[in-house]
């Protein structure tokens, strides 16, 4: 097995300072904390914004931060959830590691499942290294500018098999144009 995976895994395995803040590449950085957004994109600050479908709330677009159960900061990332049941997060993080993951989503009432949200799992010299696998139940709370959840994060190395898990939670605001 890959040296850095080995240690990616046993990091995850052991709870080790969380993951770091590229989102979809979850490997070890101690240090790391969330950005902070520019209060103009938070939809909180816009009085007049409304929730653009209030059948299906979690549609838009998030600046999400992900904790371990312990906490501690895992990474974070801006989420777009869309209409038709699929999701996109870019993480903060360096494009080389696979920080773009897609996941499907439903709903049932007020309670958000992500189904599975996917990458591919790099180093920074480009070598693969695997898969990542996270799953969420999430609740769209207040006015709708909200969204806290649990998630279940998976890493699997390039044979599938599974080297790594880490529960936690998801904490997201609402992002709107300025």
């Amino acid at each position: 097995m890959n040296y850095s995976l080995m240690l990616a895994a046993a990091a995850l395995t052991l709870g080790l300072s969380g993951l770091s803040a590229q989102a979809c590449n979850p490997y070890p950085q101690k240090g790391q904390v969330p950005t902070v957004v520019p209060p103009s994109m938070l939809a909180k600050n816009h009085p007049r914004f409304r929730v653009p479908d209030t059948n299906n709330p979690i549609v838009g677009l998030w600046h999400v931060v992900h904790t371990d159960s312990n906490g501690n900061f895992m990474f974070e990332g801006f989420d777009a959830w869309h209409g038709d049941g699929n999701e996109l997060e870019m993480a903060n993080g360096p494009p080389a590691t696979g920080n773009i993951c897609v996941g499907q989503w439903t709903q049932n009432g007020k309670s958000i499942q992500l189904l599975t949200h996917v990458t591919w799992l790099y180093d920074q010299n480009n070598n693969y290294l695997g898969t990542f696998n996270m799953t969420q139940k999430d609740k769209v709370t207040g006015n709708g500018n909200t969204y806290t959840g649990t998630l279940d994060l998976k890493v699997y190395d390039t044979n599938g098999n599974l080297v790594g898990e880490v529960t936690g939670t998801s904490a997201a605001e609402r992002l709107v144009s300025q």
